[in-house]
C-alpha cells in the first residue's frame, strides 16, 4: 500500500470515528493537556486558566492578596515578566473582565472551585480588570485587594470553530475522562509531545508547523469527500492497540 493509500485509509478512520471525540467534548466541559501541562481549558469559550503551583497567586507564597492601587498594578507587571517566558505554553497571560470570571465561577464543575466554602485554592477574593470579585458575597465587586487567577485568550478562534478543530489546529492532547476515548484520539490525530508556545501577536492558527498528517489532511480533504461513497466498511476499534 502506498503512503497516499495509507493515508487514506487513515482519513476514512477518522471520518467514521471522529463523533466518538465529539460527543465526549460534549459531555466534558474543562480538559487538561498531556502535551501542555498547568492550564485548564474551558470548552464554552476556548479560554485558558493557569493552574500552576509555582505561580504566585499572592505574595508572600500566596498568604496575602495583592493590593487594588493602581488597578493591580503590581499584577500587571508580574504578568508582564511570566508572559516572556511562556509559562503555560502561552505568552497573553492576563487579568479577567468580570463576565470571564462569573461565567467561570457559575458552573459548579470548574475543577479549581471549592463547593463546600465557595473558594478557588482556599481564597474568595479574586483580582478583575474592574477590581474584586467576592465569592463570599455571590460574585460582588468591590475595591478590595485579591489574589490573581489569569487567563488567556491564546486558543480563541479569530472566526466560529469546533472545540475539535481548536484542539487539532493546536497540536493539543486534551485528556478525556474516558480512557478509551484519550486512546483514539491520539492514535488519529497523533499530537505532539511539545506543541509551540502560543504568541499572542500571531493569529491562532499560526506560529506553529502542522504535522505531515494534518498537511495531507488538507491536501486529500476534497478527493476524500468524492471517495466516500467507497470507503472502507470497517471502523476503528477503541480496544484495538
Amino acid at each position: 500500500m502506498s503512503n497516499s493509500d495509507k493515508l487514506k485509509a487513515h482519513l476514512a478512520l477518522i471520518d467514521q470515528n471522529k463523533n466518538y471525540i465529539i460527543e465526549a467534548i460534549g459531555r466534558q466541559r474543562w480538559f487538561r493537556f498531556k502535551n501542555t501541562p498547568n492550564v485548564i481549558f474551558d470548552r464554552d469559550t476556548n479560554m485558558l486558566w493557569l493552574d500552576h503551583r509555582e505561580f504566585p497567586y499572592g505574595k508572600n507564597k500566596n498568604k496575602i492578596p495583592y493590593s487594588i492601587d493602581d488597578g493591580y498594578a503590581q499584577v500587571r507587571k508580574m504578568l508582564a515578566e511570566k508572559n516572556r517566558h511562556g509559562i503555560g505554553n502561552c505568552m497573553d497571560w492576563t487579568i479577567p473582565t468580570v463576565d470571564e470570571f462569573k461565567q467561570l465561577i457559575e458552573d459548579k464543575t470548574f475543577p479549581l472551585l471549592d463547593l463546600y466554602d465557595r473558594t478557588i485554592k482556599g481564597k474568595s477574593r479574586w483580582c478583575t480588570q474592574s477590581g474584586c470579585i467576592n465569592l463570599d458575597r455571590d460574585g460582588v465587586v468591590s475595591n478590595d485587594d485579591a489574589f490573581i487567577l489569569p487567563c488567556s485568550h491564546a486558543y480563541v478562534p479569530r472566526t466560529p470553530k469546533s472545540t475539535p478543530d481548536v484542539f487539532i489546529d493546536n497540536q493539543l492532547d486534551p485528556i478525556f475522562h474516558d480512557g478509551a476515548i484519550n486512546e483514539l484520539y491520539r492514535r488519529l490525530y497523533n499530537p505532539p509531545a511539545f506543541p509551540t508556545i502560543r504568541r499572542p501577536t500571531k493569529p491562532p492558527i499560526e506560529g506553529f508547523e502542522q504535522s505531515d498528517l494534518l498537511k495531507y489532511i488538507a491536501e486529500l480533504e476534497e478527493q476524500l469527500a468524492l471517495e466516500r461513497e467507497q470507503r472502507p466498511s470497517f471502523v476503528f476499534s477503541l480496544t484495538e492497540r
